[in-house]
C-alpha cells in the first residue's frame, strides 16, 4: 500500500498481497501431514505386529499382555499426534474418517484371527497382520502424497 491512509491497495499491490497470503498458507501446511503419516504407519506397525504376538499366544494371559502393549503404543502414538498436530492439510478430517475405516475393518478381523486362534492359526494371522500393514501403509502414502 503506497500511505497509511489509502484504505484500497493497487492492483499490483493487491497481487502481492495475495501471493504473500497464499506463500504463508502453504507454508503452514507444508509439514501438516508428517505427524499424521508417522502415526499411520506407526499405527500399522504396531497392529500388525500385535497381531502377530495374538495370534501366537496360546493362553490368554500371553493374548491379553500383547493386546495391552499394543494398545499402550497406539495410544502413545495417537497422544503425540493429538499433541504435536498443530495444523492440518486441507481435507484431512475426511480423509481421516476413510483411514480409521480403512484400518478398523481389517483389525476387527485380524482380532477375530488372533482370539480364536489359540496359537494354531499362524497362516491366518500373518495374512491379517499383512492386510493391516498393507492398509496403513497405503493410508501414509495417500496422506504424503496430499
Amino acid at each position: 500500500m503506497t500511505s497509511s491512509t489509502d484504505t484500497q491497495p493497487t492492483p499490483d499491490e493487491a497481487r502481492a498481497l495475495l501471493a504473500s497470503a497464499g506463500s504463508y498458507g502453504r507454508s503452514a501446511t507444508a509439514g501438516a501431514g508428517w505427524p499424521a503419516v508417522t502415526f499411520l504407519l506407526g499405527n500399522g506397525a504396531a497392529s500388525s505386529l500385535g497381531t502377530i504376538a495374538m495370534t501366537l499366544a496360546a493362553s490368554t494371559a500371553g493374548y491379553f499382555v500383547s493386546m495391552v502393549a499394543m494398545l499402550a503404543w497406539m495410544g502413545v502414538m495417537m497422544g503425540f499426534l493429538i499433541a504435536f498436530n498443530r495444523s492440518t492439510k486441507v481435507g484431512f478430517g475426511k480423509r481421516w474418517t476413510v483411514y480409521l475405516t480403512a484400518w478398523l475393518v481389517p483389525y476387527i478381523i485380524a482380532m477375530m484371527v488372533a482370539g480364536s486362534s489359540d496359537g494354531q492359526n499362524i497362516l491366518g494371522g500373518s495374512i491379517a497382520a499383512a492386510v493391516l500393514l498393507v492398509s496403513s501403509v497405503s493410508c501414509a502414502v495417500w496422506e504424503a502424497r496430499k
